[in-house]
């Protein structure tokens, strides 16, 4: 009875210790996860208490990459040592955290107005000019009139101006001169062109081919109209061809869409 009960112990005996072998074997031949040497977990933590092997179920290991950083200490292992970061890393990560980047685009600088040039100061050509009588001037061309200006003290000045009012040519002065020779002091208006220092051409397309003449007779300036298609007005008033009205300071004159002011002085 002692022999047979000493094989069976025996037997157990065997058994207990094939089965631990096994274990030991399978852990380590079949390994699901990184540990390290400290991580080594006891085959036998339950064998004071129970007598039986137990083999704690390894633990679950946390990604460094998705690990966020506001992870409470008490979730990491408890067995794994933690990283000690030095100075010049904790430097140069307080950079890359604290680092803004600017995602909206700068806009570019308001690009500054251009000042365009008026027509008039494109088209003005002031063009040295002589006479049939050898009198010097200039020939001044704006965006819709053109008319010619002796030279100061070559002919004598005559009292009263034009003054334009419309039109980018707005502003600009005509003056008269006596010019030598029969009817001296008329000014003829038109759209053709005319002789030196005594035509004013208007290339309005309201403006007839010859339209009105100014003359200056007994010591003022009478308008008088030309044209039967195209009208002339002093003040409003549509003139015919028969009469000639005496010009006053501050008349106002059209001729088509032409419009002067008439200054006497």
């Amino acid at each position: 009875m002692t022999t047979e009960l000493s094989t069976i112990l025996a037997f157990i005996s065997v058994a207990v210790i094939a089965i631990a072998a096994i274990g030991v074997w399978w852990i380590n031949r079949t390994p699901t996860f990184r540990r390290d040497a400290s991580e080594t977990l006891p085959l036998f933590t339950g064998l004071a208490t129970s007598g039986l092997a137990t083999v704690p179920e390894p633990p679950v290991v946390r990604s460094p990459a998705v690990r966020s950083p506001e992870m409470p200490s008490s979730l990491e292992h408890p067995t794994r040592a933690r990283r000690v970061t030095t100075p010049s890393e904790a430097a140069v990560d307080s950079r890359v955290t604290n680092r803004e980047f600017n995602t909206i685009p700068l806009a570019p600088p308001m690009a500054q107005p251009v000042a365009l040039a008026r027509p008039s100061a494109v088209r003005t050509m002031n063009a040295p000019v002589l006479s049939d009588a050898g009198v010097p001037g200039t020939m001044v061309e704006g965006h819709a009139i053109r008319f010619s200006v002796p030279i100061e003290g070559t002919m004598q000045f005559l009292p009263g101006r034009l003054v334009i009012g419309t039109g980018v040519d707005a502003g600009r002065e005509i003056r008269f001169v006596h010019v030598p020779g029969p009817n001296g002091t008329d000014v003829t208006f038109g759209r053709t062109e005319g002789a030196l220092y005594r035509h004013i051409q208007l290339s309005d397309l309201t403006v007839s081919r010859q339209h009105a003449v100014m003359q200056w007779r007994g010591g003022h300036w009478y308008l008088r109209n030309l044209s039967h298609t195209n009208p002339v007005a002093r003040n409003g008033a549509v003139l015919d061809t028969v009469d000639a009205p005496c010009l006053q300071d501050g008349d106002r004159i059209e001729m088509g869409e032409v419009v002067f002011t008439f200054r006497g002085r």
